[in-house]
């Protein structure tokens, strides 16, 4: 029945076989397209996640409507939460291009004119052109479905159009920018429209200056990367509960940190007030005081009351300008310390570089030079025991050669010859004991001596010019001897000169930090001066004040340690071999203690032999 079955099936496919091909074949399409299907979405998510976790996307980002401080970073970096937090400034504007054309425009302020570029966060890929250099050069972001194609070179300005224009004075320092770079950001993968509360509520151009474009005291917006989850697939159930367990934390704190702000604000408002209410009720009673005066010498004559009235009019001017010049003084004075912040962060990071190749570089130098310093003190210690080996052995022989010349004279003092032979034959042992003992010192101070030098051979095999793979100092003199150039002489004098102008570099680093420390310290106490010196300070310049005594202080610390570390160097420089010459030395003597100790035990051979002969006689 089975077979009956099978045979009918066979027959029935062989008799329609185009038609059962072409079921196959629609088979075999659909499941290859269902399993292409399948397939795209999880390589779409690995390719995304990729390129995120490559450009340091934020996982994060918080936008602060009354604006977010230093202090908020502080708060942030506690919760232990966040690997990397970058402040930033964003704004939306109108912007005119070159055409006249108005652009509806989002300007973020990132740190694009620090050492290293300060974008950490939402690294930005430079497609064409070139990173600002100054504050008044831009990047835009790539053209997309939403953003206008706008070229390198084009002149973006504020546009006037802004109903605040006014007013923005006090938010940006550059109203006007030079294209120099076209760039992508992570942020912006998708080509979805960006929507807006300005123009015509949809983003046509994002541009990326430089955070000194700014005039702002807080920042606009925080962008962060939680600490663990770069490993994380983006897409994953994993990492959305993370994230939204970590946001939902931070809606607690930006609860909390709102409500500081918010009294921060209003406490400068209320105190912006309080001293207008003040002026205004000084100037009040100025004003009333100089008019009871002016209505008691009415009757004196009319000339007098003008003049009254004039004397109020020029002091509420100058009381205007008093205002007016206080408010420039303070916003300065912000600047300022603003500045020097920055400058002493930069100064921090690149001490804190230097320290650590110093670092490096002192440890290197150290270890080399300990063990060149130990072989070759053990060396000149075998060569004092081999000189020592060598008078004793000559005093040996020459009793020898006595007893010798003493049993050739008569055999008749035999028992008082065999009695000096035996004499002569005990100084004999003696000497071979120094032999052996001048060779083993010998040996310990030429493996000392290999020590010492294994360093330089493996420096000079790492030289990309030659070769050479010296596994030992005994191949490296032997090929140094048979090396008719001098090549190999010149090799090791280069190896060694480098080790010892690394350790002049070091100084002369330490010298150039030196150097950087003071100037800072330098201007860090002119600025400390000029705060000391405004009278009733507010809070804010009290707090900048104690920071800039607390940078002094870890200033001096810094400068005392590199002092330290230079004196340290120099003293491990005065005992370095400057040329190959010490080494090549070293060796000459070594080969000249082995030539001695040769000549030796052939002379305590020869004496043995001619004993053995005084023996026999």
């Amino acid at each position: 029945m089975k077979k009956t079955y099978l045979k009918i099936i066979f027959k029935e496919v062989k008799q329609s076989f185009g038609r059962f091909m072409a079921i196959f074949s629609i088979v075999t399409l659909g499941v290859g397209l269902l399993s292409g299907l399948i397939v795209t979405t999880p390589d779409m998510h690995y390719s995304v996640d990729e390129y995120y976790d490559e450009h340091n996307m934020a996982d994060i980002f918080i936008k602060g409507t009354m604006g977010l401080t230093n202090d908020d970073i502080e708060t942030l970096l506690s919760t232990g939460d966040f690997e990397d937090i970058m402040p930033a400034y964003v704004t939306d504007t109108l912007m005119e291009n070159g055409k006249r054309e108005i652009v509806t425009t989002r300007i973020y302020g990132l740190p694009l004119l620090y050492k290293n570029n300060g974008v950490k966060v939402n690294q930005l890929e430079l497609i064409k052109g070139r990173m600002p250099k100054n504050n008044n050069e831009c990047l835009v972001e790539r053209k997309g479905g939403f953003l206008s194609d706008i070229p390198i070179g084009s002149k973006l300005k504020i546009s006037t159009e802004n109903d605040n224009y006014d007013d923005l004075d006090d938010m940006y320092n550059i109203k006007e920018y030079t294209v120099v770079g076209v760039v992508a950001n992570s942020f912006y993968f998708s080509f979805e429209r960006e929507v807006t509360n300005i123009g015509n509520g949809r983003l046509g151009a994002i541009i990326y200056v430089d955070e000194s474009s700014y005039d702002l005291d807080v920042y606009t917006d925080f962008y962060m990367t939680a600490k663990g989850y770069k490993d994380l697939d983006a897409f994953s159930d994993e990492y959305d509960e993370g994230i939204e367990a970590i946001v939902k934390k931070l809606k607690n704190i930006g609860e909390e940190r709102s409500k500081i702000r918010y009294k921060e604000i209003l406490t400068e408002a209320t105190d912006k007030l309080n001293e207008g209410k003040q002026e205004y009720e000084e100037a009040k009673l100025e004003a009333e005081t100089e008019l009871n005066d002016a209505y008691n010498e009415i009757q004196e004559g009319k000339a007098d009351l003008v003049k009254a009235w004039k004397e109020i009019q020029d002091g509420k001017r100058d009381l205007e300008d008093a205002k007016k010049t206080l408010e420039e003084e303070t916003i300065k004075a912000n600047k300022e310390i603003e500045d020097a912040r920055i400058e002493l962060a930069d100064a921090l990071i690149e001490l804190e570089d230097g320290e650590k190749e110093l670092k490096d570089a002192w440890q290197e130098l150290q270890d080399g030079e300990v063990e060149y310093r130990d072989g070759y003190k053990k060396y000149l210690d075998s060569q004092k025991e081999l000189e020592k080996a060598q008078k004793k052995f000559d005093k040996g022989e020459k009793e020898y050669l006595d007893g010798k010349n003493k049993l050739a004279d008569g055999k008749r003092e035999l028992r008082k010859g065999e009695k000096e032979l035996s004499a002569a034959q005990e100084e004999l042992r003696s000497a071979q004991r120094q032999y052996d003992a001048g060779v083993k010192e010998l040996q310990s101070q030429k493996g000392q001596f290999e020590q010492g030098i294994a360093y330089y051979i493996q420096a000079l095999n790492n030289l990309p010019e030659f070769d050479f793979n010296f596994t030992s100092a005994e191949e490296l003199f032997n090929a140094m001897d048979n090396d008719e150039t001098g090549s190999i002489n010149k090799a090791l004098d280069v190896v060694v000169r480098e080790a010892y102008s690394k350790v002049e570099g070091a100084i002369s680093q330490i010298d150039v930090e030196i150097s950087n420390m003071e100037d800072l310290k330098t201007r860090l106490e002119s600025q400390l001066q000029e705060l000391e010196e405004i009278p009733d300070p507010s809070e804010d310049i009290i707090t900048q004040i104690e920071y800039l005594k607390n940078q002094l202080t870890q200033l001096d610390g810094g400068l005392s340690q590199a002092q330290a570390k230079k004196q340290e160097l120099q003293a491990q420089l005065s005992q370095m071999p400057e040329t190959a010459d010490v080494f090549i030395n070293g060796w000459q003597q070594i080969k000249a203690g082995e030539a001695k100790l040769a000549d030796a035990k052939r002379q305590i051979d020869d004496g043995n032999r001619q004993i053995d002969r005084g023996w026999a006689e």
